[in-house]
């Protein structure tokens, strides 16, 4: 189903918009039962042996001693999940981003996100342009979060500042983390932000420049979602990357 002209306006006015029951619990559990086990798997393997899964895992820095180690950010997910490669390749989704994008659209990346239970992770103020620009000459993407877990304010959901993508690229910091090395702020309350909540199977709708972040999950049950940067074609700076064409202009 097309987004409607309320949730397109959403989209442009907020800088996001929630779709409801996306994919159906069938498909959550599908994708839960493949990421399963995955953070020890991952830690065995040989960076060679990540390279020929085509993922890079960033792990989880702040964690207590002795305490196993824990995926924060895992890149080329897809490549993990069977069910999230289909899903995120659906008719559906990328009509939804045509809407946003237009009819030329590649397949930036996908990446599992994670909020573990009691790890004190967090995700600092931040635009995903402000990553992207280094490659990019224009903010021509759009991120999907797939819900794998309901994302609460009590297990860190995103945190949207309303507007905020009309203001343009700011100035990031370079704060040396792994997984998310340039930042705005740390401060949570830096910013006064909306937190989105919706359930497994939803979706929210995010651009590159709209300023999110997010507190450590408090609950004792992990919060996983999944995003999928969305870009139009031929944008790159590096003029020899290659990325999956999901979809072309019409003849």
């Amino acid at each position: 189903m097309p987004l409607s002209k309320n949730q397109l306006f959403s989209y442009h006015e907020l800088g996001w918009v929630v779709v409801k029951d996306v994919f159906d619990k069938a498909t959550v559990e599908k994708i839960r039962s493949e990421f399963q086990g995955i953070d020890g798997k991952i830690a065995v393997m040989s960076l060679e042996e990540h390279a020929k899964m085509g993922v890079i895992a960033s792990w989880e820095p702040d964690l207590p001693e002795g305490h196993p180690k824990v995926i924060q950010q895992l890149m080329g997910s897809d490549n993990i999940s069977p069910t999230l490669h289909s899903l995120i390749r659906r008719r559906d989704i990328v009509d939804m981003v045509e809407q946003i994008l237009g009819p030329e659209i590649e397949l930036y990346h996908s990446k599992l996100l994670r909020k573990a239970p009691g790890v004190p992770g967090f995700f600092p103020w931040h635009q995903d342009y402000g990553y992207w620009h280094f490659g990019e000459k224009m903010p021509a993407q759009v991120n999907i979060a797939f819900a794998i877990e309901r994302q609460t304010i009590a297990n860190g959901c995103l945190n949207y500042v309303p507007g905020s993508h009309k203001i343009g690229l700011l100035n990031h910091l370079n704060f040396g983390g792994e997984s998310f090395a340039w930042g705005l702020s740390k401060d949570f309350d830096q910013f006064n932000a909306i937190p989105v909540e919706y359930e497994a199977g939803d979706i929210c709708i995010f651009g590159s420049l709209v300023i999110h972040g997010s507190e450590p999950n408090r609950t004792p049950e992990p919060a996983r979602f999944n995003t999928v940067a969305y870009s139009v074609t031929r944008t790159h700076k590096d003029e020899n990357a290659r990325y999956e064409v999901l979809r072309t202009a019409k003849a």
